[in-house]
Formats: structure tokens, C-alpha cells, sequence
């Protein structure tokens, strides 16, 4: 009996299929024990021109023939079968395959590998620094600060510091016999705008209003012409000065006022200690802000 669309009713004329079980009632489908994997696809100009992206932790199939994956990317942690799979990664995605060695790791997913990577990576840094010896620093001058006590001044030693580098202080002994002899000092002058370390050294003996005068040779203060000249109308006519000195130690009475007719020996004398050599604070007498520091 034929049916609507010319084809037999009949069951004898259904083709038989090796995945279909006629029976008079049922039809079961017999699925394939595996498929075979997908044919690696090429990658368009907009993937490979992608930046890498890592595969997950837990994956291992190869991320661009999905077989079995055998290496892992130290770079970006894409999965790799092969030599071949490893290159062509490289290509498609210009990943160079090396470390960040400066990337974070979070403390779990650090191991010993990682470990031994930044050891080499300090170590190297360390190998490529150029060898030299390190300078020691100036020892104090204890002949300096032995011969300052007869003057009853403790000289404060700052071995490496600034202050010890600049510092070229020395003692003169007399030539008259159990005399105390003199010291040279270098010496730092801070007015408010100018700080200037005085390239002669100065006699203890000097007057402090000598030692002020020094400051209006060019020479002595090391400025430019300009830096010199404004200098020299702020503070190098004025008449009204007032000069200070630090009592190191004493933080009830820390600053002395100086009279411009003292010598610095008997300046030092009286305030019994200083950092390598002397310094002197002077302002306008009319500095108000800057005075309030001081008194």
C-alpha cells in the first residue's frame, strides 16, 4: 500500500541504518563510544593579534589543539601539547614565553620554583652592580676635640656626616711653653634666606662681628654675583643685627644671644659644646617671625 508521499508503508522498505534498531515498536539511537577532536581552526588577524590570555588553573587540554597538555607558559599560563603548539602561541599572541619576574604572586600560589626564580633574579642584580670598595667615613679629629677641652668646648664628632666632610678645623699649638695654643675653626653662618659655610677658617680669637664681616667678601661666601648682591644691601649695611648660638643639650635655655664684641673662643667657652664646628644664626632685629624662634 502506498502512502501520501509515493514512499512504501511497509517496514521492508525503510533503509536500514547502522546506528538505528527496528523493532515493531521502538527505535534506539546507538551513540558512538568517542568523537574524534575538532580540526584546529586558523586564527582570524583579530585573534592572533590578541594578547594572551591564561587558561584556567584546572584546565589540561591545550589551548589550541585540545590534546592532552604537557607544558605550561612560565609568561601568561596558556596550556601547550608540543614544540609546535608552544611556537605557534608564541606567535599568534607575541608572547616571549619568560617570567614577569617582577609580577605579584599571591603567598598561596607561590612554591619553591617561584622561590629559586627570585633568588636568581636578586642574585644577578647583585653580580651586575660594579664592585667597589666602600669609602669608610672620616674618622673625628680627636687631636681637635682633645685640644678643646683645655677651652672647656666638647667637640660632638658626626663620622660620615655632612658636617664631618665640611668640617677642617685644627689645633695650633704655641710656641710659648704651657701656653693653650689656638684653634682654627671652620664655621657655618645661617641668616633667614642665606646659609653659607665660610671658606677660610676663623681664628677663636676673632670677634664675632669680624667673623660677620667675612661674609661681605665674595670669596668668603662661594655666591654668584647676583646672590651675592642682594646679600650684601639686606644684610651686609644693616647696623641692627642680632646673633645666636645653640646650647646643645639644654632644652630649657637652648639658644644664647651673642654681643658682636665676644670672640668666638669665649662664644664656645660658654656654651661648652657644638657639632663639629661652630654655627651662628643672625637675623634683622626687626624679624619678628624669625626672632620667635630664638627668644
Amino acid at each position: 500500500m502506498e502512502g501520501l508521499s509515493g514512499y512504501a508503508s511497509s517496514d521492508d522498505d525503510v533503509p536500514s541504518s547502522p546506528l538505528v534498531t527496528s523493532t515493531s515498536t521502538n527505535t534506539t539511537f546507538d551513540p558512538p563510544q568517542s568523537l574524534p577532536p575538532p580540526p584546529s581552526l586558523p586564527l582570524s588577524k583579530e585573534t592572533s593579534n590578541a594578547t594572551c590570555l591564561p587558561t584556567s588553573e584546572t584546565s589540561t587540554s591545550c589551548s589550541l589543539c585540545y590534546a592532552l597538555s604537557r607544558y605550561t607558559c612560565p609568561r601568561c599560563g596558556m596550556k601547550t601539547c608540543s614544540l609546535n603548539c608552544t611556537k605557534e602561541h608564541k606567535t599568534n599572541t607575541g608572547c616571549n614565553g619568560k617570567r614577569d619576574l617582577t609580577a605579584f604572586v599571591k603567598t598561596s600560589s607561590q612554591s619553591l620554583t617561584t622561590l629559586k626564580s627570585d633568588l636568581t633574579f636578586l642574585l644577578n642584580g647583585k653580580l651586575s652592580l660594579p664592585s667597589q670598595k666602600l669609602k669608610r667615613p672620616k674618622p673625628s679629629n680627636t687631636s681637635l676635640s682633645a685640644h678643646a677641652k683645655k677651652f672647656n668646648i666638647s667637640v660632638i664628632g658626626m663620622p660620615g656626616m655632612t658636617r664631618n666632610i665640611l668640617n677642617k678645623s685644627y689645633y695650633i699649638k704655641s710656641r710659648v711653653k704651657d701656653a693653650l695654643g689656638l684653634i682654627n675653626w671652620s664655621l657655618n653662618l645661617r641668616f633667614s634666606k642665606y646659609d653659607i659655610n665660610l671658606k677660610s677658617l676663623v681664628s677663636g680669637s676673632t670677634t664675632v662681628f669680624d667673623v660677620i664681616k667675612k661674609c661681605e667678601v665674595k670669596d668668603e661666601t662661594g655666591m654668584d654675583h647676583k646672590e651675592f648682591t642682594e646679600f650684601k644691601s639686606e644684610y651686609g649695611e644693616s647696623e641692627d643685627k642680632r646673633i645666636f648660638i645653640e646650647r646643645i643639650g639644654n632644652e630649657e635655655e637652648r639658644w644664647r644671644e651673642i654681643e658682636g664684641e665676644e670672640s668666638l673662643l669665649e662664644v664656645l667657652g660658654d656654651v661648652g659644646s657644638v657639632r663639629e664646628f661652630p654655627e651662628l644664626w643672625i637675623l634683622h632685629g626687626d624679624d619678628d617671625e624669625g626672632l620667635a624662634r630664638f627668644l
